[in-house]
């Protein structure tokens, strides 16, 4: 509130100068007091233009209406000032004098105003930009780019958030020769989704290195998350499991559907199970589903800011620009596979959402 005293006060001082204008317009000739009158009023409708502008911009019209209207009578009153000889009128070379000095003191004046507002706005920016970086590189350690491989599986995932702190979350964990894979996906972006993902991030590796499954998971997380989120926030979730045998486990809670390139019938088939996201309310139970996999299959889970990013007309990438993609990936390796994904939607359109992609390929 300090800083914006600073600037509402080096506006007012600077186009109050407005008034000394008005005097040498007339040559100096103007009262005492009519010179103060235009000065008050010149000052007072810089401060409402900029309060105008910054917080209410629908305001404006109104504000230049009154304006005319207020400096037509300002005329009157002026000239009524004038006539009735009642104010000193001082000679010509004493009243451009005063205003000439009067401008160059209401010039310094503002300037020093408006040095004391950048200072304070300034310090607080940049203690505020710290944070932001320390946040980033919070989130840098939280969400890394992924790339693993054992003698089954060859991953990579990477995030691509929107601002300095994204809501996505991705992870890989390995445990008792259980895989498993997720992506979620905070509502929002920005710092206020970007704790709630590291949170999340936390919780979900210890519920997962604890031995619970997908569904276990899903359940624990939505019973805790309303504790911890505000009310209007919650999330999706997409998760694998591989375990022994050519079965997968997967998990979906409100999110896109993830895609699977059969190398057996060369095609691409959604997986989804319709659930709400997590978060959202509480008694829920959440289910999982399995497929079967076989050897050079591919598992691509995604976030919407990858599908919704939308071109210049307005066209979103969309599910189906994807598996073109995975289609002429086939062969390639999930780093590759990344890659790949990541140009074509940088070169279809601009980001505004965050962007996760996490591609598993069988060996």
């Amino acid at each position: 509130m300090r800083e914006l005293r600073y600037l509402l006060i080096a506006v007012f001082i600077l186009f109050g100068t407005g008034g000394f204008l008005a005097d040498v317009t007339a040559k100096g000739q103007l009262p005492v007091v009519a010179v103060v009158l235009w000065i008050v009023l010149s000052g007072s409708f810089a401060i409402l233009y900029v309060i105008g502008f910054a917080r209410r911009p629908v305001v404006i019209p109104g504000v230049v209406v009154l304006q005319f209207t207020v400096v037509y009578f300002a005329i009157r009153v002026t000239n009524a000032i004038i006539q009735s000889h009642r104010f000193p009128v001082p000679s010509m070379e004493r009243g451009l004098s005063l205003s000439v000095n009067g401008i160059w003191v209401t010039l310094v004046g503002s300037y020093l105003f408006f040095v004391r507002f950048i200072q304070t706005s300034a310090r607080r920016a940049m203690i505020a930009q710290r944070e932001l970086e320390l946040a980033h590189g919070i989130q840098a350690t939280l969400v890394p780019r992924i790339s693993y491989r054992d003698e089954r599986f060859e991953v990579c995932a990477l995030t691509l958030p929107s601002e300095k702190v994204g809501g996505d979350v991705v992870d890989l964990v390995v445990q008792d020769g259980v895989l498993f894979c997720y992506v979620a996906d905070v509502s929002g972006h920005g710092l206020q989704a970007g704790i709630l993902m590291g949170m999340v991030k936390t919780a979900g590796r210890a519920l997962l290195l604890d031995g619970c499954g997908l569904a276990e998971m899903q359940n624990k997380m939505n019973r805790v998350l309303p504790a911890v989120k505000e009310q209007n926030m919650y999330m999706t979730f997409a998760g694998l499991r591989f375990a022994e045998g050519d079965e997968a486990e997967y998990a979906s809670a409100g999110h896109p559907p993830m895609l699977h390139w059969r190398v057996a019938t060369k095609d691409v088939a959604a997986l989804s199970v319709e659930q709400l996201p997590i978060g959202m309310f509480d008694g829920v139970e959440y289910q999982t589903a399995r497929v079967r996999y076989g050897r050079g299959d591919v598992f691509v889970i995604t976030t919407d800011g990858v599908l919704e990013a939308e071109n210049a007309a307005g066209e979103e990438f969309s599910a189906r620009r994807l598996e073109e993609v995975m289609r002429r990936s086939e062969a390639l390796k999930p780093e590759e596979t990344v890659a790949a994904m990541v140009n074509a939607v940088r070169s279809f359109g601009r980001q505004m959402d965050d962007q996760t992609i996490l591609v598993l390929r069988v060996l």
